[in-house]
C-alpha cells in the first residue's frame, strides 16, 4: 500500500500509542497532527503493521502523558 501524495490527511503526521493486545487484535490510542487528542481503535495486529507502516505513524508507546520515555524519571 503506498501513501497518497494527494491527500490532506496523508500529509500529516500519525502517532499511536498501543494500549493492549488481545489474542491477534491490538489496541491502540490514534492522533492524527497532535498527539493531545486521540481515538481509541482496534484492529489485527497484522494491519496494525500495515497500518503503521503506511503512514509512518510514530510509536508513543513507551512515551508517558508527561512525555517522559516510561522507566526514565531522573
Amino acid at each position: 500500500m503506498e501513501r497518497q501524495g494527494g491527500d490532506a490527511l496523508g500529509a500529516m503526521t500519525y502517532f499511536v500509542r498501543v494500549t493492549g493486545r488481545r489474542r491477534a487484535f491490538v489496541t491502540f490510542e490514534l492522533a492524527i497532527g497532535s498527539p493531545d487528542l486521540s481515538v481509541e481503535l482496534m484492529m489485527p495486529d497484522a494491519q496494525f503493521e500495515e497500518f503503521r507502516r503506511r503512514y509512518g505513524a510514530i510509536d508513543l508507546t513507551s512515551v508517558d502523558a508527561d512525555g517522559c520515555e516510561r522507566g526514565d524519571r531522573s
